[in-house]
């Protein structure tokens, strides 16, 4: 993650969404995300999109 930043891993789940699975593993709360990212907003859009057909 800390390689590409949150617009990377936002690129990732994007163009994976709709497409097929993907697992991710994490000991942090979806509420702890905008805070790790440094982008609530970013944050948000990642989990909408993980947690969409959840």
């Amino acid at each position: 993650m800390y390689l590409w930043g949150p617009a990377g891993f936002f690129e990732v789940i994007r163009k994976r969404y709709e497409k097929g699975s993907i697992i991710i593993t994490t000991n942090r709360n979806f509420e702890d995300w905008g805070a790790i990212f440094g982008d609530y907003t970013m944050a948000s859009a990642i989990i909408d999109r993980i947690i969409h057909h959840a």
